[in-house]
């Protein structure tokens, strides 16, 4: 397909993406081009998204715009998998896109779990065992670019019943301050297979949320959790950082 053609139902979403990088197409006919990738772009953006709660609707609403940034766009290579250098595969454009959108995604997440304004709740903090994860506003205090003090890794390090431990870690936030050398390192001391915490945990606003995503993660019971919590969030607390941020027995 040359520019001149004819935009209509045959022209594919790789064809559309060519055309805009053609330098030599007229820029009208590149805008109705656009228009025409934007259904595209917003399919491969909900299917993409599908499962991400929020960060997913964030993902969906900036995705025409972030695709086709023209220096984004400029690294789209509709050839590179083609059996034949002539001809791009029909779907080379979406295969592209989804790959685009998920890197996008993940810079998404990221940048909402560095957020840390959620709410105090007082509840949060009652060691009354009926009350929710009494640590979970921990996080909504932590620094999330520092590491733990060399005292407080040490300490970790020395924890026992490691897999518990780190579910602690994590239900409070604080596994984020642990290097990630030295998190590896744990996990699989810990028995743990998979990458912990799992990628579902790590969208979730709530202590019930993260409870069941660990859970799944651990093949345990919910309800295991709390036993972690009655028997081992003391090591938390001896922790100099949640001393110091006042969360401490």
């Amino acid at each position: 397909m040359t520019w001149s053609d004819p935009l209509d139902s045959s022209s594919t979403a790789t064809d559309l993406a060519c055309l805009i990088l053609n330098p030599d197409v007229p820029e009208e006919t590149k805008d109705f081009a656009r228009q025409l990738l934007k259904k595209v772009i917003q399919r491969v953006a909900r299917r993409v998204a599908k499962g991400w709660g929020q960060v997913g609707t964030d993902l969906v609403e900036e995705a025409f715009s972030w695709v086709l940034e023209p220096a984004r766009l400029a690294h789209f290579d509709p050839h590179r998998t083609a059996a034949e250098p002539s001809r791009a595969p029909p779907h080379q454009f979406e295969t592209w896109c989804s790959r685009v959108l998920h890197n996008r995604l993940l810079d998404l997440g990221r940048r909402r779990r560095r957020q840390i304004d959620r709410p105090m709740d007082e509840a949060l903090l009652s060691e009354d065992p009926r009350s929710a994860w009494p640590v979970l506003a921990i996080e909504a205090q932590i620094d999330l670019e520092t590491s733990f003090c060399a005292a407080d890794l040490e300490a970790i390090r020395s924890w026992k019943f490691t897999k518990q431990c780190l579910t602690l870690l994590c239900l409070t936030g604080l596994w984020r301050k642990v290097p990630e050398s030295l998190w590896r390192e744990l996990t699989v001391l810990a028995g743990i297979a998979e990458a912990f915490p799992p990628e579902s945990f790590l969208h979730c606003q709530d202590a019930e949320s993260r409870q069941e995503s660990l859970a799944d993660a651990l093949d345990v019971d919910p309800k295991t959790l709390n036993q972690y919590r009655h028997r081992y969030l003391h090591l938390i607390h001896q922790l100099d950082f949640v001393r110091e941020l006042g969360h401490g027995k």
